[in-house]
């Protein structure tokens, strides 16, 4: 039985599991998964500072809303000893009259103030919205390149158990001693042991071979030749 042909296809067949085990650990680094977590995280921190902003704008307005309504009741009481002529002399009527003075400045600064926070409050509103549509925006976006990624996975994962399912059949078919100095040349040589014959040269360092090496390996004989360079398994 010929065993060269089936031990080039056990090492090809060894290439494409490794190659199945690297595209799935590199899967989700090749694809946007990680800039939409990151971008996911950002809107996170960004929507997390804007509502902090807003719950500070809001008990300041509740605040403030005191303020003004005990503003206006001191005013309004002023007024009425005012309208009513409390004033017994011309010194307590100016005193009424400055206090009224003060509690309208300082109602008016009151609710200039509350304005100011209404405004900023609407802006703020604004921008949340905005952010919490860009923030499901992109978690829906992230959802889908995640299934994706899951979906590739397992389909590499059923080639890769292919792949393995086929080495142990193959493996059945070989000498043990064969395999075990195929897994030796393999470990040395970054999993290529053998070296298919290319015009006259080693397919793998490219030396040419001498004419004793290509008439013993061009003879198929189910003997183990070596390229005399790299020191490989040499299949014609």
């Amino acid at each position: 039985m010929a065993y060269l042909p089936i031990l080039y296809q056990i090492q090809e067949t060894e290439k494409k599991y490794r190659s199945f085990e690297k595209r799935i650990k590199e899967l989700p680094t090749q694809t946007n998964k990680n800039s939409l977590e990151l971008l996911k995280s950002d809107l996170e921190a960004l929507l997390e500072t804007v509502k902090d902003r807003r719950k500070t704008i809001s008990n300041r307005q509740k605040s403030l809303d005191l303020d003004v309504a005990s503003c206006i009741a001191k005013l309004t009481k002023e007024e009425e000893k005012l309208y009513q002529g409390f004033g017994h002399n011309p010194r307590e009527l100016e005193k009424i009259q400055q206090k009224v003075s003060e509690y309208r400045k300082q109602k008016e600064k009151l609710e200039e103030e509350v304005l100011k926070l209404m405004e900023a409050d609407e802006t703020s509103d604004a921008e949340e919205q905005s952010l919490t549509n860009r923030y499901a925006q992109t978690e829906e976006e992230l959802w889908l390149v995640q299934q994706e990624i899951q979906d590739q996975i397992m389909e590499l994962q059923f080639l890769k158990e292919e792949a393995r399912m086929e080495l142990l059949d193959l493996a059945r078919q070989i000498p043990r001693e064969w395999l075990d100095k195929y897994r030796k040349l393999g470990k040395k040589h970054q999993g290529i042991a053998l070296a298919r014959v290319v015009n006259q040269t080693c397919g793998v360092c490219h030396i040419t071979l001498s004419d004793a090496s290509l008439s013993a390996v061009k003879r198929g004989e189910d003997k183990l030749f070596y390229c005399e360079n790299c020191g490989r398994i040499l299949y014609y």
